[in-house]
């Protein structure tokens, strides 16, 4: 595989999965709303759009060495774009300036990587003159490759580092893997021993590490600091590829005698662990009220587990021989357990447990 192809490849796989970041990271932040996907799918479109038309450009009346370097530099700034931009639009939040600072690194993401797009097919199309007949030939495998790349990216990211890494954690990785792109891209080129691009992709790379690094030893940053739990403190938190649980402790108060924890799935209310009838902060009757309507049930359908506390209630309905839960997101199952009641449930022999979609 010649170097614009290589280029091509990882500039699908990473542009993609960088947006995959995004719209993870942007639509936590705005409480899992369906205009966060769109407005970061704009953004993104736009600097596509604008970040191409910055790459034609480069290709225009300029030898094909200087278009090569031009290559390597796009992907060496790509790299600190990834790992720098979710940490300002973190900090911008204690600012007020978070609304700017979302879309400003969302467009810088998505123009990045589009700049290599029309570089990396005028490289993939310059041939010796015995091969000109194949212009079309080399075009094309130049183009399947970013297109698999753009296909695998958020396979990779939506199904694998999603379920095993944190939001915090995945944008330096992608950084990484853009720099080390970088680094093996300008070595394959002719004159690799240019001083100015040699420090510029040993930077690149040093910046992804040192943010890999600090987002490694915390981690949980991201969910943390945006999340939405009116100054409750967070006491545990799940990151998995079905979005981010988090539980947060509320104190005893004046009101409220007795501590108790809420629970927000995708940064949105999910409910309480409190069981406790007598003080009933979680809104049990609801489930009570199943019981008044079909007080002869025996098979019991729930759908959505939650932290597991209506279960634990409608488990003490008598009568009832077999209970099937159906739950999405094994993170909750994690997290119930470590609730005496919740857990006492789960591991009641009536109580079968299905971790899949209920809408199919």
């Amino acid at each position: 595989m010649n170097a614009a192809r290589f280029i091509s490849f990882w500039t699908g796989f990473c542009s993609l999965s960088l947006e995959i970041a995004w719209i993870r990271l942007y639509g936590y932040a705005n409480q899992s709303t369906p205009r966060a996907f769109a407005y970061v799918l704009i953004i993104y479109l736009v600097g596509i759009a604008i970040g191409a038309q910055i790459g034609k450009k480069a290709c225009q009346n300029k030898d094909s060495y200087t278009i090569k370097k031009s290559a390597v530099i796009a992907l060496a700034l790509c790299a600190p774009i990834a790992s720098i931009s979710p940490w300002l639009y973190l900090v911008s939040k204690n600012y007020a300036l978070d609304d700017l600072a979302a879309p400003v690194g969302i467009f810088l993401s998505g123009a990045c990587f589009s700049v290599l797009f029309p570089i990396t097919h005028h490289l993939g199309t310059l041939s010796e003159t015995s091969e000109k007949l194949h212009t079309g030939r080399h075009f094309s495998r130049v183009y399947i490759l970013n297109v698999v790349g753009a296909a695998m990216g958020p396979l990779v990211t939506g199904y694998i580092l999603l379920e095993w890494l944190t939001i915090t954690e995945i944008f330096p990785v992608i950084s990484i893997i853009i720099a080390v792109v970088a680094i093996a891209a300008w070595s394959s080129y002719k004159k690799s021993n240019h001083l100015t691009l040699s420090t510029i992709t040993l930077a690149s790379l040093l910046v992804a590490v040192g943010f890999g690094y600090i987002s490694w030893e915390n981690s949980e940053v991201f969910a943390k600091e945006f999340a939405v739990t009116e100054g409750r403190k967070i006491v545990a938190m799940h990151e998995g590829r079905h979005g981010i649980i988090a539980i947060a402790e509320e104190p005893a108060s004046p009101r409220q005698p007795f501590t108790d924890y809420v629970v927000y799935g995708g940064n949105v209310y999910d409910g309480k662990t409190n069981v406790d009838l007598e003080r009933n902060t979680n809104g049990l009757e609801r489930p009570l009220a199943l019981h008044v309507l079909q007080p002869a049930a025996k098979n019991i359908l729930i759908l959505g587990l939650s932290i597991g506390s209506w279960l634990a209630v409608v488990e003490g309905f008598p009568g009832v021989e077999k209970i099937d839960v159906i739950e999405i997101n094994p993170g909750y199952l994690q997290l119930a357990r470590k609730f005496d009641a919740q857990r006492r449930a789960l591991e009641d022999p009536r109580v079968s447990i299905y971790i899949d979609d209920a809408r199919r």
